[in-house]
């Protein structure tokens, strides 16, 4: 399951430490304006006793910033080769580096233990929170969980980690049939925004699915990866 282990405590300033001296690449997305850039860490040290680091001026983000306090988001692959994100605010600077507050958590993507397939073009799932109901876009699956979109116009209530989601149906195409996967429960193990498409991931774990079910799942899971796997081989050929 692709759930982000918190870091909290004296290792953010370790892993920020490493990040400037080993000179990382860092990504930056300004939430809510579309902004992305390229970054890395150039010094750590207190600001009114509050810890920050600087990062290196990306281009053009003057003018997104402005004057005023922004939120961001920051991503970057460790020295594990695993994905590592955290947020935080930033605002202008009078230099040409800028100052950001340490943030409180920083949350690394843990390896899968089950095998995770990009979901087919147009996979849906409809779920029930509450008396509320909903559908978002699969992005990947396993038989044990999967990553969800909703685009931010879609958005009529928000979910949170700890959300149970009820009767949740799932609409799947191995290349040949359509099926629709009744999947009873599923916990909402993270969120996360996706500034990139504009809207909300969330990561859910399936927690009861009746077993014929999940034999079937499992069969299409295996038909659409063994597609994919004759897809690349004929265009190599």
């Amino acid at each position: 399951m692709e759930e982000p282990e918190r870091i909290a405590g004296k290792k953010i300033y370790q892993i920020i430490k490493e990040l400037q001296e080993s000179h990382t690449i860092i990504k930056l997305n300004i939430l809510g304006t579309g902004y992305e850039g390229l970054t890395m860490v150039t010094d750590i040290r207190d600001i009114d006793g509050i810890p920050h680091f600087f990062i290196d001026y990306p281009k053009g983000i003057g003018e997104v910033i402005g004057n005023k306090e922004r939120d961001a988001r920051f991503e970057f692959k460790g020295k594990d080769h695993i994905i590592y994100f955290f947020k935080s605010k930033i605002r202008h600077g009078r230099r040409r580096d800028l100052p950001i507050p340490f943030p409180e958590e920083i949350f690394r993507i843990q390896r899968r233990r089950y095998f995770r397939l990009e979901a087919p073009v147009g996979t849906k799932i409809r779920f029930r929170f509450k008396s509320l109901e909903a559908e978002a876009a699969v992005v990947n699956l396993s038989l044990k969980g999967a990553l969800l979109f909703q685009k931010r116009k879609e958005i009529s209530f928000k979910l949170a980690p700890g959300d149970i989601l009820k009767d949740l149906l799932m609409n799947i195409s191995d290349g040949e049939s359509l099926y629709t996967i009744k999947i009873d429960d599923a916990n909402v193990r993270w969120t996360d925004t996706d500034p990139e498409r504009g809207g909300m991931l969330y990561g859910i774990e399936f927690v009861y699915m009746n077993p014929k079910v999940n034999k079937v799942l499992k069969e299409i899971i295996y038909r659409i990866q063994r597609r994919y796997l004759q897809l690349r081989t004929s265009r190599n050929i």
